[in-house]
C-alpha cells in the first residue's frame, strides 16, 4: 500500500525531509546554488546531501515564484563544493520546457536563490513525529511524539483518493435535489507526485504536458468529494478535513448549488474549486475557456459562509477557494485564512479575449494570514475577462505580508492578466499590503479601498447564522477496530492438504489480498480484484501478477510437524517469484520461476522442507516477481510429532517409552 500521510492520534505526522521544519512548526528550506538551465540540473551545497537508501524515491520540493514542484530524484553527483541534481523524466523534461513560473529568477535580488527541500528517506527520520515507509518491503518508521504510546495509538493512514462522487450521466440529464448536512468527509491520499512528480502551473494545477515555448496543458488534483453535471444540491455544516489534495471540487456541468456552513481545515491542496480550469489536458492553456455547450459551465453557484483554513499544505501554490471558469459564482461571507499562496482566486488563461465568465462576485469575505511562502500572490486573486458586472467588495484583508522565504513580493487585491468587468469598491486593508494591483489587466473601476469601514470589518466573514462553526479546529479521532481482519473464503484451509491459490480469504482489497488494479483481468471465478484465470472447467489459477501483490488464506495446522511444500506454477517468462509468510514470519523465502514453457504449463515444484506447530494461522502468499500463475500450493506431512507408546514397560514402576510414529524414542512418561 502507497500513501504520502499518516495521521497519529487525530494528529498529522511529518513525511520525513531534510531540513526539518522550525521548532514552532514553521517553514524551513536549503537554497539552491544554482539552476543549471542547460544541463537540466540542480547545483546544491554538497553538505545538504548524501548517499541516500532509495534514491529513486526522495523527492526534491522546490517552491518556483507562485508555484511548488514534486521533483524525483535519479542522481546526486558531488563536485566537491557543490553537488549536481538530476530528476526524473517526465517532470525533467516538462520542467525546463517552461518558462513560466520562472525558475531561477527572484526578481531584485540576484544573490537570492530558490528554496527547497528534500523528502522520503529513512535518513530524514529525525525528530519526533516523522515517519518514513519503505516501499520494498512494506515496513513503516515512525518516531513517536513525546507521550504517545504506539500500542494504543490510532494510526491513519488514507487509502482513497475519492470518497464521494455525485456525478449526472451528461450536462441535459444532471443529478439534483441531494442534501449533504452534518458530516465529516476526511482522510484521502494523492498518489502522483510519487508516480509521475507535480509540476503546479498555478493555482494547484499541473502540468501534463510543456511542449515548449509558453504553452501549457494541465489538470487538476483528485478532490475527496468531487461534483460533476449537478445541480442544486446543498452541502451545509459539513467538515472537510485532512485531505491530501483538493477537497470539494464543482468541476464542471454545475448550477445552483449551495456550499454553505461548511469548514475545510487541514487540507493538502485548494479548499473549494469551481469550474473548469481548461477545456481538456489536451487543449493549450491560454485558449479561453467558452464551450458551444453552455450547460457545461459552472453557473450560479454559491459558496458563502464556509471557513476555509490551513489549506495548501501539500500542493503549496494551490488556493483556499479557486474559480476556474466560472459564471455568476458568489463567494461572500467566507473566512479564508492560512495558505501557501492567494486566499481566493477566480479566472484562468491569461487573456482578454472573451471567455465563460461573467457576473461573478467576490464579496464581504473576510481573508487573512494568507501567501505565508509563495510569491506574486494576493489575497483575492484574479486572471482574464470576467464579462459584465463581476465585483469584488466589502472585503476585510488583514495581518499579510511576505514570507522570507518568497522570490519576490506579495500584492493587494491582484488584477493580473487580462482581468477585467470588475468594479474594486470598498474593500479594508489592515496590516496588509492595500489597493489593487494591475498587471496587463483589462477594463475595471475602483474606489474607496484604502479606508477602513467599520461596517466592512464587523460584517464581512461569517455570519451570526454560521458563527459557531469558527470554533471547529479539528475533527474527532476515528473509533477504528483494533484490527481488520479478513475470514475465510467458505472455510479455514487444512494443513496437510491443498491451498487452492483462488480461495482466497474475503474482506476485500487491503485486508485479504492486494493488487494492483480493482479488475478480475482473468474474469474468473470471483468477483474481486484479484486475477483469476481458467485451466480447465473446474479447475482456477491467480494469473496476471505483478510484484508486490499479495494473498491471504486461514488455515488450521493439525498436527505439529515437519512438512513438505510444493507448488504448482507457470510462467511465460524467466525471474517470476513468490515467498510465503505464516503470520507474517517468512517460511519459504523467495521462490524464482523461470519459464515453465509457457503460463498454460504448468509444473509442480518442490520448493522447502519446514516445521510447523498445530494451530490457526494466517498463510501469506507474496508475489516478489511479476507474471507468475499459481494454481495450488500444497503441504506434505513427512514427520509427526505426535507419540504414541509402542509397549507398556511400566513393570516395576518403570515408566514408559513414547516414540514417533517412525519410531523414534521421544521421552519416558
Amino acid at each position: 500500500m502507497r500513501f504520502r500521510q499518516l495521521y497519529v492520534n487525530g494528529k498529522k505526522a511529518i513525511r520525513s525531509r531534510h531540513p526539518n521544519l522550525e521548532a514552532n512548526g514553521g517553514h524551513n528550506f536549503f537554497r539552491l546554488t544554482k539552476v543549471d538551465t542547460l544541463g537540466k540540473a540542480f547545483n546544491v551545497s554538497t553538505s545538504h546531501v548524501s548517499n541516500w537508501d532509495r534514491l529513486d524515491k526522495v523527492e526534491m520540493h522546490v517552491m518556483i515564484a507562485w508555484a511548488d514542484a514534486v521533483l524525483r530524484l535519479q542522481k546526486i553527483t558531488d563536485f566537491g563544493g557543490y553537488s549536481k541534481i538530476d530528476i526524473q523524466d517526465p517532470e525533467k523534461t516538462m520542467l525546463f520546457n517552461r518558462p513560466y513560473p520562472m525558475l531561477g529568477s527572484t526578481f531584485g535580488d540576484a544573490n537570492k536563490e530558490q528554496c527547497y527541500y528534500f523528502e522520503n528517506a529513512l535518513e530524514f527520520v529525525d525528530t519526533e513525529g516523522e515517519w518514513y515507509l519503505n516501499e520494498s518491503n512494506n515496513i513503516l518508521y515512525y518516531k513517536p511524539r513525546r507521550n504517545e504510546n504506539m500500542s494504543t495509538a490510532v494510526v491513519v493512514v488514507p487509502r482513497l483518493e475519492t470518497l464521494v462522487e455525485v456525478v449526472g450521466e451528461s450536462t441535459k440529464n444532471k443529478v439534483q435535489n441531494l442534501v449533504f448536512k452534518g458530516l465529516t468527509f476526511a482522510h484521502t491520499n494523492y498518489l502522483r507526485p510519487s508516480e509521475q512528480g507535480f509540476l503546479n502551473l498555478q493555482a494547484g494545477q499541473f502540468n501534463v504536458a510543456a511542449p515548449g515555448g509558453n504553452n501549457y496543458m494541465l489538470w487538476h488534483p483528485h478532490a475527496g468529494f468531487k461534483m460533476v453535471n449537478a445541480q442544486n444540491v446543498l452541502l451545509e455544516e459539513n467538515v472537510f478535513s485532512q485531505m491530501a489534495a483538493t477537497a470539494l471540487d464543482l468541476g464542471s456541468g454545475t448550477n445552483d448549488n449551495r456550499i454553505e456552513g461548511n469548514v475545510f481545515i487541514d487540507i493538502g491542496g485548494t479548499g473549494i474549486s469551481v469550474g473548469k480550469f481548461a477545456q481538456d489536458s489536451l487543449t493549450e492553456v491560454h485558449i479561453p475557456y467558452n464551450p458551444e455547450d453552455k450547460d457545461e459551465i459552472s453557473t450560479r453557484d454559491t459558496i458563502k459562509n464556509n471557513v476555509v483554513k490551513r489549506v495548501t499544505q501539500e500542493i503549496k501554490g494551490a488556493i483556499g477557494i479557486a474559480g476556474g471558469y466560472p459564471r455568476h459564482v458568489v463567494i461572500e461571507h467566507n473566512e479564508v485564512a492560512y495558505t501557501n499562496y492567494s486566499g481566493i482566486s477566480v479566472g484562468f488563461g491569461w487573456t482578454k479575449e472573451k471567455t465563460a465568465m461573467t457576473n461573478n462576485k467576490i464579496n464581504w469575505n473576510e481573508i487573512h494570514h494568507v501567501a505565508q511562502l509563495l510569491a506574486d500572490a494576493g489575497p483575492i486573486y484574479t486572471l482574464s475577462n470576467q464579462g459584465v458586472n463581476s465585483e469584488i467588495k466589502n472585503n476585510y484583508i488583514h495581518d499579510i505580508a511576505a514570507s522570507k522565504w518568497a522570490d519576490y513580493w506579495v500584492c493587494p487585491i491582484y488584477l493580473d492578466e487580462g482581468s477585467s468587468g470588475f468594479d474594486v469598491s470598498d474593500n479594508v486593508f489592515v496590516n496588509a499590503p492595500s489597493g489593487v494591483a494591475c498587471n496587463w489587466c483589462g477594463d475595471y473601476t475602483e474606489s474607496n479601498n484604502n479606508g477602513r469601514d467599520p461596517n466592512t470589518i464587523q460584517n464581512a466573514g461569517i455570519q451570526e447564522k454560521y458563527r459557531h462553526i469558527k470554533d471547529i479546529d479539528d475533527i474527532p479521532i476515528p473509533d477504528l477496530p483494533v484490527e481488520l481482519l479478513s475470514s475465510p473464503f467458505a472455510e479455514r484451509l487444512a494443513i496437510p492438504g491443498v491451498i487452492e491459490a483462488e480461495n482466497f480469504d474475503s474482506g476485500g482489497k487491503y485486508i485479504a489480498y492486494y493488487d494492483e488494479d480493482d479488475e478480475n483481468q482473468g474474469g474468473e471465478y470471483r468477483n474481486t480484484g484479484v486475477d483469476i484465470v481458467a485451466i480447465s472447467a473446474d479447475n482456477f489459477a491467480v494469473g496476471y501478477t505483478q510484484a508486490g501483490e499479495w494473498l491471504k488464506y486461514s488455515v488450521t495446522i493439525k498436527n505439529s510437524g515437519t512438512y513438505k511444500v510444493f507448488a504448482n506454477v507457470s510462467s511465460g517468462l524467466d525471474n517470476s517469484g513468490f515467498k510465503l509468510y505464516l503470520d507474517d514470519k517468512t517460511i519459504v523465502d523467495t521462490v524464482i520461476i523461470d519459464n515453465t514453457g509457457g503460463w498454460d504449463t504448468y509444473n509442480e515444484l518442490e520448493l522447502e522442507t519446514v516445521s510447523l506447530s498445530q494451530g490457526d494461522y494466517t498463510l501469506k502468499l507474496e508475489i516478489t516477481g511479476s507474471f507468475i500463475n499459481i494454481d495450488k500450493i500444497r503441504f506434505e506431512n513427512i514427520q509427526s510429532t505426535k507419540v504414541y507408546p509402542l509397549k507398556n514397560n511400566s513393570e516395576n514402576g518403570k515408566k514408559r517409552k513414547w516414540f514417533t510414529l517412525k519410531g523414534e524414542f521421544r521421552d519416558y512418561k
